[in-house]
């Protein structure tokens, strides 16, 4: 477990702080996904082949479970975590929040 997340929080911590100009949007955000997707992949066949490190469930799962179920997980926090990263910097996207239209409709 350690490394798939030290290679998760690496993933996602470079992409927040480093503009790697995948897009805007949606684009932006399934990239990132699919990066972060990437990462937990090959840190994953490093520990299974490379360090043999066997999988917890190799007996009760298919061989290709460890892989799907890895980077699903690392593409939604690639999807999720730099969007509320950037939002909350201010750097994302500007959406109203119900208030604010308020006001600006009143004005």
């Amino acid at each position: 477990m350690a490394p798939t997340t030290f290679a998760i929080s690496l993933s996602i911590a470079i992409i927040c702080d480093v503009d790697l100009r995948l897009g805007h949007g949606w684009v932006q955000r399934t990239m990132e996904g699919i990066l972060c997707g990437a990462a937990m992949l090959v840190t994953l066949f490093i520990c299974i082949h490379l360090l043999d490190i066997p999988s917890a469930t190799a007996a009760q799962t298919p061989v290709w479970f460890p892989y799907v179920f890895s980077f699903s997980l690392g593409f939604v926090a690639g999807l999720v975590a730099p969007y509320l990263y950037r939002r909350d910097r201010g750097e994302g996207p500007q959406t109203q929040t119900a208030p604010d239209m308020i006001v600006a409709h009143v004005l």
